[in-house]
């Protein structure tokens, strides 16, 4: 049942441990505090974000993934948003999400699966009639780049957070989620099907997190204190924790787990190609007799002790 595989999952003796490559930048409420003086509510003008990426790449690191859709303009600092968008044409590594929205509302879409970076056709059932619902980077240098993918995260019936989709069956074609662009970048090959079921790395801030405003004041000083090469070759997410932004899900670890750590986990997955996998019944099956008689034998030979 479900509810046993979440509790097999939350108390495992030996959980995987977090890839040491994978950092948060982590737009959390101590950040939206900290910055508010400077540049009000969340959110802020893109010229932060710009900032903050120039600097980031000067380190030389491995990818800068957005967990932001940046889906329209900032029509009170246009000046901001041309800044950002020329810092991403300079970019070669900075990598964007779309949000695909309900079927219901493909008819409305001029979007066909075709024009999506990284779609791919399944021979004999793509069809180029059909458009998808789906919200893009308003940023023209993002749309150029073509470094993005859904950041959907689906729940189950009990609304928990169970499967990532790597790529999903749009009308016969692959579209590839953000990690599975990003892992095909890394030179991963992905999983056989549509999704995948989420190896967790523990509860929630497992990965190494960084609080935003402690990384971009810092970058501001003349005086750093940080190291020089903190993100060298390093894979970072920038997203948010803050309850106030409502991204959050239920998962097996924990009822309220931020969305940039599941995330952080399918990327790690993706790259480590640690995911579980599912076996098929006959073998669970078998397993379990084995053991059981296993049991029985260590038991009747007088052999059953604790490292049995």
């Amino acid at each position: 049942s479900k509810s046993t595989f979440d509790t097999m999952l939350r108390y495992r003796l030996l959980p995987p441990e977090p890839d040491p490559d994978i950092v948060i930048l982590d737009i959390d409420e101590a950040s939206l505090s900290a910055m508010a003086k400077d540049y009000g509510r969340w959110p802020w003008p893109r010229q932060v974000l710009g900032e903050l990426v120039e600097q980031i790449e000067k380190q030389q690191p491995k990818a800068i993934v957005f967990d932001i859709l940046f889906s329209d303009p900032d029509v009170y600092n246009p000046d901001s948003d041309a800044y950002f968008d020329d810092v991403i044409r300079r970019s070669d590594n900075t990598w964007f999400p779309m949000l695909r929205l309900p079927q219901e509302s493909d008819a409305q879409s001029q979007i066909k699966p075709s024009m999506l970076p990284g779609a791919r056709p399944i021979p004999g059932q793509a069809r180029e009639d059909k458009t998808l619902a789906i919200i893009l980077p308003h940023f023209k240098a993002a749309l150029d780049g073509g470094r993005m993918g859904t950041h959907n995260i689906y729940t189950q019936d009990d609304s928990v957070a169970r499967r990532y989709i790597v790529q999903r069956n749009e009308y016969g074609w692959l579209v590839p989620s953000l990690p599975a662009r990003l892992a095909q970048a890394l030179g991963q090959p992905l999983p056989a099907g549509e999704d995948m079921l989420i190896n967790w790395r523990g509860a929630p801030f497992t990965y190494h997190t960084l609080s935003f405003s402690d990384v971009y004041f810092d970058f501001l000083n003349q005086q750093r204190k940080r190291p020089a090469d903190e993100f060298t070759g390093k894979i970072i997410i920038i997203g948010s924790t803050a309850p106030s932004l409502f991204d959050i899900k239920a998962t097996p670890m924990a009822p309220l787990f931020p969305g940039v750590e599941i995330l952080a986990t399918a990327i790690d997955n993706l790259k480590n190609r640690d995911y579980l996998k599912e076996q098929p019944l006959w073998v669970t099956a078998l397993l379990s007799i084995l053991l059981i008689w296993g049991s029985a034998a260590a038991f009747y030979q007088r052999k059953a002790d604790s490292r049995f």
